[in-house]
């Protein structure tokens, strides 16, 4: 039920009981929205729910601002995929690869939560091809495994890991170097 819904019936129910749960339900609702734990009713998103809009900015191989139809700028993370940091190898290529595909275009963002950076994390979509699926077939990335196993859906887990094994084995991108460095490792390296 739509928090209106719930605010009519907190106003104008017919009964006292009636007025009680939805002033109840509402309550529960602030009070998960606080938390963070409720989305849409309250602006934050909700996991499994589309965001459209147009791509205004490119921030890596992994991440990019998209202008929504709303108007409002979300920064969203490519989910399962990890691209080579700006100082790394690969790094600025992974970053062009990914402008080439997105800026400019029209997008479709399936969402699932965010990251604790606030990014939005999600599944973006051309024309509908994967985005990030197409980063890890030209060798612009990993498929980031340490959270794929866990949350991603076995449909696109496959289909991830076989395009970063073709890009492997035809020596795509990254993988042209004899040993490339994965960035969670270059990161926990620069935090040592």
């Amino acid at each position: 039920m739509s928090l209106f819904r719930l605010l009519q019936r907190a106003c104008g129910g017919r009964s006292w009981s009636v007025r009680l749960g939805a002033v109840a339900a509402l309550a529960v609702a602030a009070f998960m929205a606080w938390q963070g734990e409720l989305g849409g009713a309250f602006g934050a998103p909700v996991a499994g729910t589309e965001l459209h809009g147009r791509v205004i900015g490119v921030a890596d191989g992994d991440t990019l601002e998209v202008l929504t139809e709303a108007g409002q700028r979300e920064r969203v993370r490519l989910a399962y995929i990890d691209a080579p940091e700006h100082d790394q190898p690969w790094g600025t290529r992974a970053r062009q690869a990914l402008a080439k595909q997105v800026f400019g275009r029209a997008v479709v963002v399936r969402e699932h939560g965010r990251d604790r950076y606030g990014r939005l994390l999600g599944d973006v979509l051309v024309e509908g091809r994967d985005v990030s699926e197409a980063q890890l077939a030209a060798g612009m990335a990993w498929h980031y495994l340490h959270y794929a196993r866990k949350d991603q859906p076995a449909d696109s887990f496959e289909r991830y890991q076989d395009a970063e094994r073709t890009a492997r084995n035809r020596q795509e991108g990254l993988w042209h170097d004899d040993a490339p460095t994965a960035p969670w490792d270059f990161r926990h390296a620069g935090r040592r």
